[in-house]
């Protein structure tokens, strides 16, 4: 159980500013879909070292190279930890879009057969577990030094994945070589989960492995690694050096940065972000290099390397195969094996009845933060199970064939059942929605007038600057009032169609069409906030309800049921979730869900907002980030 020293220590943390590394080595980092427990951290080393340069693993017929991880948060004194051994396993990551190559596991050296998959016990202590791995022959060498993905999972059902690892499967093992080598760290720490970015800038540090046998500094360049012709375009990143005064502007990133790394192993500390429009399209595709400009032997300059994921919500139309198989995958676990899936039906069933929720009826300006603490939620609950996973958008003044379909959310029939191919994660589901659009067209264009959403244009050019402008103006009322219950009954209860399971809210939410919706009113907000700079609570433009006679749960400050309630359907928000650093607190207000990149949060012994360095850690593909 998650201790009350343990939620104190991360409160205060929060408020001081400081970065969610310090929660994270605090051992207070909460499991994604069992948010009263924490999570084992767990570090990953090929070769037995921490650098990433070496984590090559040669076909069977060649040779083989050891491995071994631990958990990094043993108990704690102040209440985070693991009190219990972890059985784990070690495997391949499913279809990863392109080529991949694939590891085999054992637990000696000399043992044969080699396993696809290896079951193995972290101890509670933080021993380290040893264990061999070698590439498969039978899939055949790596393309990119990363796209051999290595998963530690939960041996348990619906188990959340505790560490993935990008690898490089070759012939052979590199020659032995004298070039220094160095060490990347996301958010300052060893973890691989950590290493999901968004548009946001992320610190990280690198620094030279000791002893490093140099006399002087080594100059370095940061940079991506080149694509690979044949595969899929990989994410894109950016830089900045680290001027101590918070994180950079977007605009003062760049696609490479000059660093000096102290010989004595001292850290250099940058940021690194995703590269707007570059979004990635598998796990570790996004590749940091560290080079060594001195060095003549192109085979030698690269000293470094790391995989990371560009994470980001993208027009679900536009999602390649395995994008939309690793989402339904992930929704089908979270309800088949977890039974989480039932508690987010239940908390849209019974939110508008709750006290410290929004009210049900108008102006409910909450609406917009609470449904995207309610959305982050939900697919930081999915990422737990797959952390390659984001949650995607149905733009719905757009045609959308992919996203109606027999292989994703299911193609209006004549029943108003669904229907799905019978490989689709959602085929057993029975979906209940009878659209008043043809499959795949867009309500804006077709549905009846009644339940015809508008345009995007629409939203963002021609409802003014302010959130809430007087009894029906501003963006709270155009897209909350007029333009979320038209695209709502378009989709499942349009008048002379018969009513789908999104028609209400007691069971609007086991259609997963609900969430892709939903973040598509999110994403609005997100470009309407974009557009005229509404990020900050403190800017009444930006929200405009500070103190308010409204509700609970309205108001700037409220926090907000469920995650005020320890008794609610899924408990509290999940807490120092690895893989984002930009988050809410466990109990959110309002004031919380402002900010995507950067926010503030009320200091009541102060009376005053405090400016954090954090936010929500997602991004969308079309919302450029906060400048």
């Amino acid at each position: 159980m998650l201790k009350g020293a343990c939620l104190g220590t991360i409160r205060a943390t929060r408020m001081a500013g400081a970065a969610l590394a310090a929660i994270i080595l605090a051992g207070c980092t909460t499991v994604p879909t069992r948010p009263s427990e924490i999570l084992p951290l767990v570090e990953v080393q090929i070769n037995n070292t921490p650098t990433h340069a070496d984590d090559v693993a040669p076909i069977y017929f060649i040779a083989h190279v050891p491995g071994r991880m631990r958990i990094t948060n043993p108990n704690s004194s102040i209440g985070g930890g693991i009190h219990a051994d972890v059985p784990v396993t070690l495997a391949n990551i499913g279809p990863c879009g392109g080529f991949c190559a694939h590891l085999q596991f054992s637990t000696t050296y000399n043992a044969m057969p080699y396993h696809s998959t290896l079951q193995l016990v972290l101890p509670r202590n933080g021993a380290w577990v040893q264990f061999w791995v070698r590439g498969d022959s039978q899939v055949g060498i790596s393309q990119t030094v990363t796209d051999a993905v290595l998963e530690v999972r939960e041996h348990r059902t619906g188990g959340n994945v505790l560490a993935r690892q990008g690898l490089a499967v070759t012939y052979a093992m590199p020659a032995a070589s004298q070039r220094p080598a160095a060490i990347i760290e996301i958010l300052r720490t060893p973890l691989s989960l950590d290493d999901y970015l968004t548009w946001a800038p992320a610190p990280a540090t690198v620094r030279l492995a000791a002893p490093s046998g140099l006399s002087s500094p080594l100059a370095v360049i940061l940079r991506n690694a080149a694509p690979v012709t044949g595969q899929p375009a990989p994410g894109g990143l950016r830089f900045a050096p680290d001027s101590g005064n918070g994180p950079p502007a977007p605009a003062a990133m760049t696609s490479t940065l000059s660093l000096s790394l102290p010989q004595n192993g001292g850290a250099a500390s940058f940021w690194v972000a995703g590269d707007f429009d570059h979004a990635s399209v598998r796990d570790k595709d996004a590749i940091i290099e560290v080079f060594n400009p001195a060095e003549a032997d192109p085979a030698r300059a690269v000293i470094e390397h790391l995989g990371v994921m560009v994470r980001i919500r993208k027009n679900a139309n536009g999602l390649t195969d395995n994008e939309r198989s690793r989402f339904l995958s992930a929704v089908r676990t979270l309800n088949a094996e977890t039974g989480e899936y039932a508690n987010y039906v239940a908390i849209n069933a019974q939110v508008g009845a709750r006290a410290n929720s929004f009210d049900a009826g108008p102006p409910a300006p909450a609406f917009f933060p609470w449904h995207r603490l309610y959305l982050l939620r939900f697919e930081r609950a999915l990422q737990g199970l797959d952390p390659s996973v984001a949650l995607p958008y149905w733009r719905y003044d757009e045609a959308a064939p992919h996203v109606f379909s027999a292989d994703f959310m299911g193609r209006t029939g004549d029943g108003p059942t669904v229907e799905t191919t019978a490989d689709n994660p959602l085929a057993s589901w029975g979906i209940v929605r009878d659209s008043a659009f043809p499959p795949g067209a867009s309500p804006t264009l077709t549905a009846p007038a009644q339940c015809n959403p508008v345009s995007d244009d629409n939203i963002l050019n021609h409802i003014g600057n302010r959130f809430q402008n007087g009894a029906g103006g501003g963006f709270m009322w155009a897209e909350r009032i007029t333009n979320h219950p038209a695209v709502h009954a378009a989709a499942g209860a349009c008048v002379g169609f018969q009513p789908g399971w999104l028609a209400q809210p007691a069971t609007a939410a086991r259609d997963p069409l609900f969430f892709l919706l939903y973040a598509n009113s999110d994403r609005l907000w997100a470009k309407w906030q974009t557009k005229w700079g509404r990020f900050d609570p403190a800017n009444p433009d930006s929200y405009g309800i500070a103190a308010c006679g409204l509700p609970m749960g309205q108001c700037l400050r409220d926090r907000m049921w469920p995650w005020v309630d320890p008794a609610a359907p899924g408990g509290r928000f999940p807490v120092g979730v690895i893989g984002s650093y930009l988050q809410p607190p466990d109990q959110p207000t309002p004031a919380d869900a402002i900010g995507l990149d950067r926010s503030v949060t009320w200091n009541t012994a102060t009376g005053q907002w405090i400016r954090l360095q954090t936010g929500l850690g997602y991004g969308y593909d079309d919302v450029p980030p906060t400048p």
